[in-house]
């Protein structure tokens, strides 16, 4: 049997485990940025921190934070924007629309990669909350959730922001029938 770091318990599904989602630390810590061409930094907007990005023209950026999480069923939210995009034509091109991917990773208490959920949000110019809802798998122990921004080769998609960023539990009856990992 598989030691976890941690018991969780019915007053967890209200706890964000993803620490500094609000970033209102004023600093990224823990996240681990990786910013290559772009640019990425904890700013004052909207009446609170977020993190602001700025893609680079070659390169996006990547943000990673890791923790503590046991496997059932689990809701990620995430508020973003691109409040000065240029939109060009429609349907959405990842050259000329803001858009943020987000990869879930599951790892077991030896480190080994368990599970994988993968998900794209488009961005519009006002903050929308993005939710994503499903279950890790029996064994897992930490969850790695990396955000990133692809490139901007036109300069059109601006600076686009992230805030309030969290991992909750579900209730255990509230079990997600349907997931999208591999």
């Amino acid at each position: 049997m598989v030691k976890r770091r941690y018991d969780y318990g019915m007053a967890d599904m209200n706890k964000n485990l993803l620490q500094n989602g609000d970033f209102g630390t004023g600093k990224f810590a823990p996240w681990e940025v990786h910013a290559f061409q772009g640019k990425a930094s904890v700013v004052q907007h909207n009446l609170g921190y977020q993190a602001k990005v700025l893609p680079g023209v070659d390169n996006g950026v990547v943000l990673l934070n890791r923790f503590d999480a046991p496997p059932g069923a689990f809701t990620v939210q995430i508020d973003a924007s691109a409040p000065k995009a240029k939109y060009h034509q429609d349907p959405p091109n990842i050259n000329t629309h803001p858009i943020l991917f987000f990869v879930l990773s599951g790892y077991g208490a030896d480190g080994r990669l368990i599970q994988y959920d993968v998900g794209s949000w488009w961005l519009k110019p006002k903050q929308k909350s993005f939710i994503y809802s499903g279950v890790m798998q029996a064994g897992v122990v930490e969850v790695e959730l990396q955000v990133s921004f692809p490139s901007d080769p036109l300069k059109v998609k601006g600076s686009l922001y992230i805030d309030n960023v969290s991992y909750m539990l579900d209730a255990p009856g509230q079990i997600h029938k349907t997931r999208w990992s591999q």
